[in-house]
């Protein structure tokens, strides 16, 4: 992935064209929303929410004003990633690890976190 262009997410449209790519006219299906999105629901929501279930009770012992301005994005390679909005946020959350939310993680994932990544994100709307 180039670093100057960032990875756009799926659109339904773009969902559609990679359903239909390399498939001969005749043979290309129009499909509707109704059979794109469950597929594409369950693979993008309900399967991360599922892998991160553990975290509920970690993530609800933080203050509010952290939860709303903090996301878990995903694990990968027993690194959980959790982005900021906002710097003050992201370093009293790296705090809050420090003194203890780690250990509380790495003891609700029985092994399957050894470490957080905690990131600002550069979100453009205000």
């Amino acid at each position: 992935m180039d670093r100057n262009h960032p990875q756009k997410q799926p659109t339904v449209d773009s969902i559609a064209r990679i359903i239909n790519y390399r498939q001969p006219k005749s043979a290309q299906k129009t499909q509707s929303l109704g059979e794109i999105l469950p597929p594409w629901f369950a693979r993008e929501v309900l399967k991360p929410a599922r892998t991160m279930d553990f975290l509920t009770p970690a993530w609800n012992s933080l203050p509010e004003i952290l939860r709303r301005s903090c996301t878990l994005k995903g694990i990968h390679r027993s690194i959980l990633t959790i982005t900021c909005e906002q710097a003050p946020a992201r370093t009293e959350l790296e705090r809050l690890l420090r003194n203890g939310l780690l250990a509380q993680i790495q003891a609700a994932s029985h092994g399957r976190i050894k470490r957080v990544k905690v990131i600002l994100s550069h979100s453009t709307s205000q």
